[in-house]
């Protein structure tokens, strides 16, 4: 065959190909039925499924660690704050002096004149696990504090704790007594807590109590300023074990 022959021969085949009616590549697509479609959804359904869970509890965990990270901010401010007034805690939170006596180390001052600005100003002490507290700011928009999502152990205290827990250095095993909790509350303002608070004493109110909002666990930090997390069967009905010394 000459050289002309087989170039008419390759575009015959060439258009039959990619121009004629039987081979064309939009009748390869078409030839796609509705079965092989429904298959490929059906497939894409279930490995979006799959990774759903995933992606959900690295987003909880997140926020977890971020949760943590803002208590450890607190131990900070707290722990110059015992060291520049004699050994003594903060104020109580229900005193509000908790607040007024960190802001010089922290720098907040977190007074609730309309929702934007309560988010911002919370800031370390907003847990980001917290949706209750972003609503109950809507509901209460000028009330004091209703954005923080943390309580205080009200034992530990220089104006309303125990004499034998007003100083850290009066504590037998500070790293055994928790300090601050993930806490909740109706009304939206910080709830402190102490050994008749629920779960230590499994019939207290259950509105008013400890807060399990990262994955069934609560974030906390402990009188020597360490912070980690802690699950519900471990405080359940433990009364004044990790509460008061």
């Amino acid at each position: 065959m000459t050289q002309l022959g087989q170039q008419n021969c390759r575009s015959e085949k060439n258009r039959i190909f990619f121009g004629g009616n039987n081979f064309s590549r939009l009748n390869f697509y078409n030839n796609f039925t509705l079965v092989e479609l429904l298959v490929v959804i059906s497939i894409i359904v279930i490995l979006v499924s799959m990774l759903l869970p995933a992606l959900f509890a690295a987003r909880d965990k997140s926020k977890k660690i971020q949760c943590l990270s803002n208590m450890k901010q607190i131990g900070t401010a707290v722990s110059m704050y015992i060291t520049d007034y004699g050994d003594y805690f903060p104020g109580s939170l229900a005193s509000n002096h908790f607040f007024s006596d960190l802001r010089g180390y922290t720098g907040i001052t977190p007074v609730k004149s309309d929702t934007t600005q309560s988010l911002g100003a919370a800031k370390i002490y907003w847990c980001p696990s917290d949706v209750y507290r972003a609503t109950a700011s809507l509901n209460y928009p000028n009330a004091y504090l209703c954005m923080f999502s943390y309580g205080v152990n009200s034992t530990c205290s220089w104006d309303a704790g125990e004499p034998q827990m007003q100083k850290v250095i009066r504590l037998k095993k500070p790293s055994m007594l928790l300090y601050l909790l993930d806490t909740e509350r109706p009304e939206g303002y910080g709830q402190g807590f102490n050994f008749n608070t629920y779960p230590f004493k499994t019939s207290s109110d259950t509105t008013r109590c400890v807060d399990f909002r990262h994955q069934n666990m609560s974030n906390a930090l402990w009188c020597d300023m360490h912070a980690d997390s802690i699950r519900l069967r471990n405080m359940w009905g433990t009364y004044t074990t990790y509460t008061y010394q």
